[in-house]
């Protein structure tokens, strides 16, 4: 650790690394972090981390961090910061991890644009806007570690013992990651690529390291099938010591790394295509996939050049594994990724530019890398910006439920309506086009005839899946388009809990309907009633009030 500590002050030391880096994250976050905003899961926080839903679903790790920190009190300012911080040190780690393998040869320049492009990738809003981020800075701190470790482990001097307590020492940080979010398995397993890739084909620790395939991938197995192991033993420990399970009533389900399911071979092949479609064809419309693309087209490149003048047929094997092995999530999950749980991404272009920014300074002359630098100082711009635009989006959102809700409790208590009786939420809430129109394409762009053309060869009905149901265009991101009203109308149990929450945060004290036969009695009503924010959105029954979105 103490080396590590050395290398972590080698980086922030460096004032160009330092403040390149502090003003990406300045201009990543700041809108964020100063916004602050309740949405999906912000409502539901004594849930997960007081009454056990975190670890019942197969997180844990966040729960008993909360036994010291208290993360169930709604802090957001400080945990933004605190976010922000974790994973300003995780870029800075994962540099690390990259200067043990490189030594003297890799350039700053490479080290900065790597961390920033990191930092900014616009795929981290998707999963920034939830409280917590299901902490995913702190499993890039910890799966930056276990990296380190398994590079300590491949090194050519180590004995059989040491290598075998290196590589427990690695699951057992690997087991805590996925204790946050289970996707960290895939970051896990790309981080391994991307070291074997440098190590092997660019390299400069003169055999320091054993850069045997087969090493390296039985490390890889080892450490993710124990982890796998430690984590199933952590869960009963943790499930068994405070007594948690899921209530009968919620419609939850445990979150295993390796999730198999009765997926029909028709729905398999869908998943697959729905997957190529998200992280391939949706380039033509989102910034981070696109990114994405070029990273795996410049390590595909790169490896096979490499591979053919070293004669190394494993050079360009591991480029192609980076690609395919996020695709083997669809046959472990049954389900396409998303892009909340995707955290390899970001790595993935910001290797390849610091890749690309390696190559360049090396074989071509200076004038060449000071226009990469111009592009990778172009990209860096385009991908803050973007990340501003989508909390941007958030803040919306927000704001556009809250005014809702404040006009629903005005309309209930200044309508005549006996208050006292429990409330059903019904109906449908979209988050209005105005505020997400920037996660969509309309059906004449030139981005949406592309994707459109590409994807009706594989499937003529693949594309028209994603197209909104307010048929406002073709939906490209996640998280923007999601609201919060929607979910909380029947989250966990069917019931709205979660908006009684919400009107709870915002000052309001009302009733939810929790008894499920009055809310499918609810429902049959609701066939002649108006829409929110129409009059007559509003009805009051015998036993309960309908507010029908």
């Amino acid at each position: 650790m103490r080396s590590l500590w050395e290398d972590i002050k080698f980086f922030w030391s460096d004032k160009f690394y330092a403040a390149v880096v502090s003003l990406s994250a300045v201009c990543s976050y700041g809108y964020l972090i100063s916004h602050e905003t309740i949405g999906i899961d912000d409502t539901c926080i004594p849930l997960y981390f007081e009454e056990g839903l975190a670890p019942a679903v197969g997180r844990w790790t966040l729960y008993l961090i909360n036994k010291i920190f208290h993360l169930s009190d709604f802090a957001p300012w400080v945990t933004e910061i605190a976010g922000v911080l974790l994973l300003m040190l995780a870029a800075t780690i994962w540099c690390v991890v990259f200067f043990r393998i490189l030594g003297r040869r890799g350039n700053m320049a490479g080290y900065v644009f790597f961390a920033s492009l990191f930092l900014s990738c616009p795929l981290i809003s998707e999963i920034y806007v939830y409280y917590l981020h299901n902490g995913i800075s702190l499993a890039y701190v910890l799966t930056g570690i276990v990296l380190l470790l398994e590079l300590k482990a491949a090194e050519t001097e180590n004995e059989r013992k040491k290598r075998v307590a290196l590589v427990l020492g690695a699951s057992a940080l690997l087991t805590v990651a996925l204790g946050c979010y289970e996707s960290f398995m895939m970051v896990y397993i790309v981080g391994m690529l991307l070291a074997f890739i440098l190590a092997r084909g660019f390299g400069d620790s003169h055999g320091k390291y054993d850069v045997s395939p087969f090493r390296f991938a039985g490390m890889t197995i080892a450490t993710g099938a124990l982890s796998v192991c430690f984590r199933w033993l952590v869960l009963k420990l943790v499930l068994w010591a405070f007594r948690i399970r899921i209530p009968d009533s919620f419609l939850v389900e445990y979150r295993s790394v390796f999730s198999f399911g009765d997926v029909s071979s028709a729905e398999f092949f869908m998943n697959l295509k729905r997957f190529w479609l998200k992280y391939y064809l949706n380039a033509f419309a989102y910034l981070p996939i696109a990114v994405l693309v070029f990273g795996i087209f410049v390590l595909l490149a790169v490896c096979v050049v490499r591979g053919l003048r070293k004669r190394d047929v494993f050079l360009p094997l591991a480029a192609l594994a980076v690609p395919l092995a996020p695709a083997c999530m669809v046959v472990i999950e049954g389900k396409e990724t998303y892009y909340r749980a995707s955290q390899y991404v970001p790595l993935v272009g910001a290797f390849a530019v610091f890749l690309l920014l390696l190559l360049i300074k090396e074989h071509l002359p200076g004038g060449c890398f000071k226009g990469a630098v111009v592009i990778a100082a172009a990209l860096l711009w385009n991908q803050c910006a973007e990340m501003n635009q989508w909390f941007y989006a958030d803040d919306l959102k927000y704001q556009d439920a809250r005014n809702v809700l404040e006009q629903v409790a005005f309309d209930l208590e200044k309508g005549g309506y006996d208050v006292g009786k429990p409330i059903v939420f019904r109906g449908a809430y979209f988050v209005p086009y105005g505020i997400a129109k920037d996660a969509y394409l309309s059906y004449d762009s030139a981005q949406y005839q592309w994707i459109l053309r590409i994807g009706n060869l594989v499937d003529p009905h693949l594309v028209e899946k994603y197209n909104a149901e307010d048929k406002n265009g073709y939906v490209f991101a996640e998280t923007p388009v999601n609201s919060a009203l929607r979910w909380g109308a029947t989250a966990f149990d069917g019931t709205g809990r979660e908006l009684g929450n919400f009107m709870r945060m915002l000052g309001y004290e009302f009733v939810m309907e929790t008894d499920l036969a009055k809310i499918e009695e609810a429902q049959s009503l609701t066939d002649d009633m108006k829409h929110f924010p129409e009059n007559g959105y509003i009805k009051e029954c015998e036993e309960y009030i309908i507010v029908n979105f």
